[in-house]
This record gives structure tokens, sequence and C-alpha cells, in this order.
């Protein structure tokens, strides 16, 4: 007699990745082999800001910048701008900020400026 309530599943599990089977051993072959090209044909020529070693024949600093040599060799060398200058050469023009009093003094002369030309007008 035939069970009709009986049912039939089927599990699929799947196993890791291991090195005995030959579609793991394909795969991490081929892995290996870019990896091998990649390192060969990957160019080479990228540079990373000299060292203090360097830093003499390699940073020019403008509008009087100073070169600053790093104690740390892992460290950049750099450039110690003027007040007035800015950036990694000293290449750009800061703006320059007047103080508070000289603000003051131009706001006062304007006041005064203002004052006497409605006195003018009156007249």
């Amino acid at each position: 007699m035939v069970d009709r309530n009986f049912s039939h599943t089927t599990r699929l599990r799947l196993s890791p990745l291991v090195l005995t089977d030959s579609v793991g051993v394909n795969w991490i072959f081929s892995l290996c082999c870019i990896i091998l090209i990649l390192s060969v044909f990957a160019p080479s020529h990228v540079e990373a800001m000299p060292g203090p070693f360097l830093c003499n024949s390699q940073i020019t600093c403008l509008n009087g910048g100073t070169l600053v040599t790093p104690d740390n060799p892992f460290d950049f060398c750099r450039c110690h701008c003027p007040k007035r200058f800015a950036g990694l050469h000293c290449e750009f023009t800061r703006k320059v900020q007047r103080n508070d009093r000289l603000k003051r003094l131009v706001r006062i002369k304007n006041e005064i400026a203002a004052i006497l030309n409605q006195r003018h007008l009156r007249r």
C-alpha cells in the first residue's frame, strides 16, 4: 500500500569551496594568474610626495615661502607661506583681513559723512 500523504523533499546543500574540488582549484589558479599579470603590467611610475631627502630638489615655494623639512621620515615636505599667501607652493593670494579698529574707524567716518550730508541737504 502506498501512502499518499508522503511528501518527498530534496535539499540542496552548498559546501564551502575546498582545494580538492576541481572547480575550486581552477578558480584559485585563475585568481593567481590575474594577480601575477596585474603585478607585471601595472604602472610603476606612481610617485608619492617626496620625503625629506628630496625636499630641496623637488618642491619650489613661491612668493617668499620657505621649505619646511619634516622631522618624521614618514611626513611630507611642505612650504611655509607668508601671511598673504596660501597653497601647497604658496601660489594663492589670501584676502588680507582688516583689523577691528580699522573697520570701526571706517564705519564712524561713514556715519559722520552721512550726518554732514543730511545737514547740508536741510539748508
